[in-house]
């Protein structure tokens, strides 16, 4: 075989191959019940299953998971109501990052509870 030859087989190899790797690495998403899984996230209220576990995270032995769960609930707002009690709770947290990122959650969260726990 010449060597054009073996350079165009390489190419052509080549191309089907990433083409091959392409088709099968490409992220396919899920669908439950004919609908896609973007579409359900987008039909489910976040707020009715992360608020719960975030309350969970509150009660963490790593201060940096307390901190990001505070954070987060923050992000929810009024949604996030629930969560005032356990954050007035860690407003006594030993870590003050932890502290800081509760009073955060509850000027987000509701102003008022802020305000009588002191928060500035």
């Amino acid at each position: 075989m010449n060597k054009r030859r073996r350079v165009g087989l390489c190419i052509c190899l080549g191309l089907v191959i990433s083409a091959a790797a392409f088709i099968a690495l490409s992220p396919r998403e899920p669908v439950y019940q004919g609908k896609r899984l973007s579409v359900w996230l987008r039909d489910l209220d976040e707020s009715e299953v992360a608020v719960p576990a975030l309350l969970k995270h509150l009660s963490d032995a790593d201060p940096n998971i307390r901190a990001q769960a505070a954070l987060a609930l923050a992000k929810f707002g009024r949604q996030a109501q629930a969560g005032v009690p356990m954050l007035l709770k860690t407003m006594r947290d030993e870590n003050l990052t932890v502290r800081n990122s509760a009073a955060v959650a509850l000027k987000e969260i509701d102003p008022h509870a802020a305000a009588k726990a002191g928060v500035k």
